[in-house]
């Protein structure tokens, strides 16, 4: 089944996109300066209402803001979220934007305690008793941000104590 274009569950105009995208940017920009003098920022419940109207989670809403915007303005909204996401919420922002996903096939060895968050495939012991787990993920993502996140699975079954490592990146 052919994926749906992101803009689709946009059901404003490309100006009110723009617009959108541009409050929350500067409230994302602002939150934590507020935070430090002790005052708690807000969203205004029509920009709330507008959010929440699209479907996913907040980088999905993001991505679907952006693909619904003004061509020309794309690329710059994706430089400034990307600069005040996490890495995950901007690969996978700038992937719905862009209509693009990754699949990450993941082979851990040890680990005793690693338990990540998506389906796991298998979860066996081995011929020579070290724990064998193989998952798969799918993420909206673009090339740069499928790299970044391939890192971070690495990095966060080696911190799990693993013994070997295999993560295999691929368009889905």
């Amino acid at each position: 089944m052919p994926r749906r274009p992101a803009a689709q569950d946009w059901i404003g105009t490309p100006t009110q996109a723009l617009s959108l995208l541009r409050v929350e940017l500067s409230y994302l920009l602002a939150a934590p300066s507020m935070r430090l003098l002790g005052t708690e920022l807000r969203r205004h419940p029509v920009h709330a209402r507008w959010l929440r109207s699209i479907p996913g989670s907040y980088a999905r809403r993001l991505g679907v803001l952006c693909a619904a915007a003004p061509e020309q303005s794309r690329a710059a909204i994706k430089r400034a979220f990307s600069e005040v996401l996490s890495a995950e919420q901007a690969a996978e922002m700038r992937g719905v934007a862009d209509g693009t996903e990754y699949a990450f096939d993941v082979e851990v060895a040890g680990a005793e305690g690693f338990c990540p968050g998506d389906q796991v495939i298998l979860d066996s012991a081995g011929s020579d008793g070290v724990r064998r787990l193989a998952y798969c993920r799918r993420v909206p993502a673009d090339r740069q941000g499928a790299e970044e996140l391939r890192e971070q699975i690495e990095r966060e079954a080696w911190d799990a104590g693993a013994e070997s490592v295999s993560v295999r990146v691929r368009a889905a």
